[in-house]
């Protein structure tokens, strides 16, 4: 696919049959008459995929699997291994929710190019990395137009609707269990909903019968019950019925989804209603679950998992080629319009949990859809061209400007649509905006906006949230985390003192000093001071995870401060917005960020002066 030519030898060969008709085969007899598809398996062992020289380079120790990732530049780097490595291309990639992701793209130069974003790499005068393209991933069924988003809405609406009444189902069978005052606040409770499946009025005669003995009021409600289940069995399957697949073998959601998050969100949600359907309580002290190990919607299961296998191979292989500078023409063919890449980076999620980076549906979805599987799908394809894969910690690359590292905020452009949403306009009122006020067109600060915008003399800076992302993995790599923005620190003993907590990448920062007031009235304002003996090394258990009282787990997120009664602090390494010295309580900080972008967004609304 890449008219490369490769040397290699030939390596083992073996034949598969499949494995699904080799299951319903039930003795010899049978699997003799075996009539099922057969599979060849060649192997090849290449014997040229060469990859850049590593020597430079620190590595993480090697996985069970033999993998052995990039982590930085060594300290000693000026040994020449760097230096022998002019003109290579790295590729940085943020994987995202909204696409596959995000990459950005930056060469090894002698001289820093004029007019473009680059910064010098650790340990070296004369070797900067120049950006050279940024650009966004989609695979099929991400860039939807109206009409699909209009038709995906009607499919979610329906779902909604579905699984609002299937609740309703549930709270009207656990209401013949209530006795006195409870019979009639669940009763109006259930009265009271905007939209339902089922007939409400069958239930305003129940409505007069609430004093009735336990055993007749069980009669009763359960009566009404049975009413309802068949209302919604018959619904149920009537949705069904029309998503199936017709004759000619396509659904009516055939190419809606692609292989989109959406759409396996979609199914997964499908799936988890027919349980609840078939799990659902016909007694109000019933519970039900699934038996173990006990199959159940196996095909939409094994479809599901065919659609994440399909989108993480799809991912890799998009990525890789990517590196490789191949470009993809509309018709699906792709060419090489670029220099090829010898390093991809992507993001470390292992210990990934900061709250005040990301959105929080935002992390769940992250971390529990699968990047590590495409992680190392993707080491495993880049080997095949001699390409290294890299890890850069994520955390807060979605907060800071790459190209200067000022702090910032997600936001977004208002449109027409949003402006018509409940939920947008009681998140208007939340922020302090009036929605009468909010035109289509002004950009706001939005929780999980596809926009970054910070402050530069008093004015927005925007850029695409996930390039924006993506480069600062780059320059993380390439300058050793050269300007430490967060200090994890523990109560000095001096009033307003904080020690920060040594870790690998700060060490060096951090070592002899500590955090002091500015303003004893302010504690929580510091500058960084000498202070001899006042730092310690942070144990590889603190480092790792902190578990709370109740049990759970939290990896470097922001409740570790008041899960283990420390401080977190952080800081404007640009000084753009904030002095470049002063160090601010995390909340306090990102308070007054919010506060200067929305200034500067609410200038630029009335003079129309933003930029990219």
């Amino acid at each position: 696919g890449t008219d490369e030519e490769f040397k290699g030898k030939w390596g083992g060969a073996g034949i598969r049959l499949d494995r699904d008709l080799l299951g319903k085969m039930k003795d010899e007899k049978t699997l003799r008459s075996y009539s099922g598809p057969v599979y060849i398996n060649l192997t090849v062992d290449l014997t040229d995929n060469a990859a850049p020289s590593t020597k430079g380079f620190k590595k993480t120790p090697r996985a069970v699997a033999g993998e052995q990732f990039l982590i930085g530049i060594k300290e000693d780097a000026k040994s020449g291994e760097i230096r022998e490595l002019k003109g290579l291309g790295c590729l940085s990639v943020d994987l995202g929710l909204r696409q596959v992701a995000a990459c950005s793209v930056f060469r090894m130069k002698p001289t820093p190019p004029k007019g473009k974003f680059c910064f010098p790499i650790a340990g070296f005068d004369d070797l900067f990395m120049a950006h050279e393209r940024s650009f966004l991933l989609s695979l099929p069924g991400e860039q939807a137009d109206s009409a699909i988003e209009s038709q995906r809405g009607k499919l979610r609406d329906e779902l909604n609707k579905l699984s609002a009444g299937l609740a309703q189902l549930n709270k009207l069978i656990r209401l013949s269990g209530q006795e006195g005052a409870g019979r009639l606040e669940e009763l109006k409770a259930l009265l009271e909903a905007e939209e339902s499946l089922f007939d409400l009025s069958t239930l305003k005669s129940a409505k007069a019968k609430t004093e009735l003995a336990p055993a007749a009021w069980r009669i009763e409600v359960e009566r009404i019950h049975r009413s309802w289940e068949r209302k919604f069995a018959q619904t149920l399957e009537n949705w069904r019925k029309a998503g199936a697949r017709s004759q000619q073998g396509k659904s009516s959601q055939y190419g809606v989804w692609g292989i989109s998050l959406n759409g396996i969100d979609y199914l997964e949600r499908t799936r988890k209603l027919l349980i609840r359907w078939t799990t659902h309580p016909r007694k109000a002290e019933e519970t039900n679950r699934l038996a173990k190990n006990k199959l159940f919607a196996a095909r939409l299961q094994k479809h599901i998992d065919a659609l994440k296998e399909d989108r993480i191979k799809k991912a890799a292989d998009a990525i890789v080629m990517a590196a490789l500078g191949y470009v993809y023409a509309e018709d699906g063919k792709r060419t090489q319009k670029y220099k090829p890449c010898s390093i991809i980076l992507l993001e470390d999620l292992d210990r990934y949990r900061f709250r005040t980076d990301r959105p929080r549906f935002e992390n769940s979805k992250l971390m529990q859809w699968a990047h590590r599987a495409i992680f190392h799908e993707i080491a495993r394809q880049a080997g095949l061209f001699g390409i290294v894969v890299g890890k850069v910690g994520a955390g807060f690359t979605s907060r800071f400007h790459a190209g200067t590292g000022t702090p910032g905020c997600r936001c977004a452009v208002v449109t027409q649509d949003m402006l018509r949403k409940p939920w947008f306009l009681k998140r208007l009122e939340e922020d302090g905006l009036k929605p009468a006020e909010v035109k289509a067109g002004q950009i706001i600060q939005m929780e999980g906006g596809k926009l970054f915008c910070s402050i530069e003399s008093d004015k927005p800076v925007l850029i695409q949230a996930d390039i924006n992302a993506a480069q600062n993995l780059q320059k993380r790599f390439w300058t050793n985390y050269a300007e430490p923005f967060r200090a994890v620190c523990t109560i000095g003993q001096a009033p307003g003192s904080f020690i920060p907590l040594l870790q690998k990448r700060t060490e060096k920062f951090f070592s002899g000093k500590m955090l002091a007031a500015v303003n004893t009235d302010e504690p929580f304002i510091c500058e960084l001071v000498p202070s001899k003996g006042a730092v310690r090394k942070k144990p590889a258990a603190e480092q790792n995870s902190v578990t709370l009282d109740d049990g759970r787990i939290l990896l470097h997120d922001e409740d570790e401060a008041a899960a283990t009664k420390k401080t977190i602090f952080f800081r404007d390494p640009s000084g753009a917005l904030l002095p470049k010295t002063r160090w601010y309580e995390s909340k306090i900080f990102w308070s007054q960020v919010k506060q200067r972008v929305r200034k500067g967004l609410t200038i630029a609304s009335d003079r129309k002066r933003c930029y990219t």
